[in-house]
């Protein structure tokens, strides 16, 4: 077994180093101090060094198959050209080809204002039919 320390949250990492390690000799918990083997991290694909993760965790690798094994992963809805499928919400003209479009940005767990909008006319049938091109260009 080896102890770990994570400090990230900390502005005066000497101070926190200091009192995790008098914890440690004292043999009293901080939450900052980890205790794993090195050796459980191969558990995880990629053997990520993860030391703050529980063992349970870990071993939920060994209970449940990988999903690149049984689906194809993929990312969410991707235009494949911006500038082509997006506009900002003033620009769009037709009600009933442009929606809302969250693209990404800050954090806001209560409120985001979607400024842009997606060309999804026809039920997206051209933008569809763009990433199936461009997919293919890019497999080729």
């Amino acid at each position: 077994m080896s102890l770990f320390l994570r400090l990230l949250e900390d502005d005066d990492k000497a101070l926190a180093l200091r009192t995790a390690l008098r914890a440690v000799a004292a043999g009293e918990p901080d939450p900052r101090v980890f205790e794993a083997d090195p050796d459980a991290f191969a558990l995880v694909p990629g053997a990520p060094f993860a030391y703050w993760v529980t063992d349970q965790i870990r071993e939920t690798f060994l209970t449940f198959p990988s999903v690149e094994t049984h689906t194809v992963v993929t990312s969410g809805t991707g235009t494949l050209d911006d500038f082509r499928f997006l506009r900002l919400w003033w620009e769009s003209t037709a009600e009933n080809m442009w929606f809302p479009y969250a693209k990404g940005g800050a954090y806001a767990p209560y409120y985001f204002d979607h400024y842009l909008s997606v060309n999804w006319g026809h039920d997206g049938q051209e933008m569809k039919a763009w990433i199936v091109v461009s997919t293919l260009a890019i497999f080729a």
